[in-house]
């Protein structure tokens, strides 16, 4: 089992990474509180399937076995990989866009974010990239 958290790059602490996390979607948490309705009678689960179990699903499949499988796989350059499998991500996410207008910028905003965690990924060898040395 050790062998499959390293490799997914589950090793690091939870915890710093947890509250990076939440600042970096204190953004998009706030468009959701202004831009949402959430009754207190309402089920807290769609809000924790969206907002926690979805992206660190997400992360573990594009980024932790997706990218490192990929490159090991193929031999291929990091940054092939890495634009590869970015554009493979945001493709997943254009359903999400009703328009060709939306789903251009759904793309545009995903591809660039995509690569920037897998790089984050490689650099600090770990999905939880506060690394708390």
């Amino acid at each position: 089992m050790s062998g499959v958290v390293d490799e997914l790059g589950l090793r690091a602490a939870f915890l710093p990474a947890l509250a990076f996390a939440l600042v970096c979607s204190a953004p998009m948490l706030a468009g959701f509180a202004i831009t949402r309705r959430f009754a207190l009678g309402d089920s807290g689960l769609p809000l924790f399937f969206l907002t926690v179990f979805s992206p660190i699903a997400e992360e573990i499949e594009y980024r932790g076995f997706g990218v490192r499988q990929f490159q090991r796989g193929t031999s291929w350059p990091f940054w092939m990989v890495v634009w590869t499998s970015s554009i493979i991500f945001a493709w997943g996410h254009l359903e999400q866009g009703s328009s060709w207008q939306e789903k251009t910028s759904i793309f545009a905003i995903i591809v660039p974010a995509a690569v920037l965690f897998s790089w984050l990924l490689q650099r600090w060898e770990n999905l939880w990239f506060p690394e708390t040395k």
